[in-house]
């Protein structure tokens, strides 16, 4: 995932990506621990 690094800004943090049962298509997805997206589409 360094393809776009040198042109994006520089943040410190981490992305989350949590998808409990493989048969369910929808994921939340946090960033520094606050969850920012809720039954995402897989």
């Amino acid at each position: 995932m360094f393809l776009f690094r040198d042109s994006l800004p520089k943040l410190k943090g981490y992305v989350r990506f949590i998808h409990n049962i493989p048969d369910a298509p929808n994921i939340d997805i946090y960033f520094n621990d606050k969850i920012i997206f809720t039954g995402l589409s897989f």
